[in-house]
């Protein structure tokens, strides 16, 4: 994330974007070297460039003591960094974006709730045992009802929560 960062402060330009949604003002990143290119749009009121800053915040949430103000900022901008930069060198690379979204978002919960999260169950159907792949299930114990984590970047799969859920 902090190469992410990095990148896009030196090697790239802020694009303004024009907004319809009432206070949010939205840019884009462009490479200096190819500017017609523009990554995934950042909102300005939650996404930090400042890799210092970032780096900084993590530490306070880390050692518990970040402001509820920083902290939708800092996550959003962990989650957003990478696949902004990503946007620049691989506009056809959706896996890796959503594969390190997923992560940050599974690692954030986990560690905020106490319980490491499993993948994969297996259900009882009949005389067969069924394994099923989830995106994050996590299992609090006890007579305490499961958590299923849906994390997805894609439209496609958004969508399709909700009906499966």
């Amino acid at each position: 994330m902090k190469t992410s960062l990095t990148f896009l402060a030196a090697d790239c330009d802020r694009v303004a974007l024009s907004s319809r949604s009432t206070g949010k003002v939205f840019v884009s990143y462009a490479r200096k070297a190819s500017p017609q290119a523009i990554s995934r749009p950042t909102n300005t009121n939650l996404f930090e460039p400042n890799a210092e800053w970032v780096e900084e915040n993590w530490i306070a949430a880390e050692q518990g003591r970040l402001e509820p103000s920083a902290a939708a900022k800092l996550y959003y901008s962990m989650a957003t960094a990478y696949s902004v930069a990503s946007d620049l060198f691989d506009r056809n690379n959706k896996k890796g974006p959503a594969t390190y979204f997923e992560c940050l978002i599974g690692h954030l919960f986990s560690r905020h709730i106490g319980v490491n999260p499993s993948r994969r169950i297996t259900l009882q159907a009949g005389n067969s045992t069924i394994p099923l792949t989830m995106d994050f299930l996590f299992d609090l114990g006890g007579h305490t009802p499961r958590i299923h984590l849906p994390v997805k970047l894609s439209s496609r799969e958004r969508v399709v929560q909700a009906w499966a859920h």
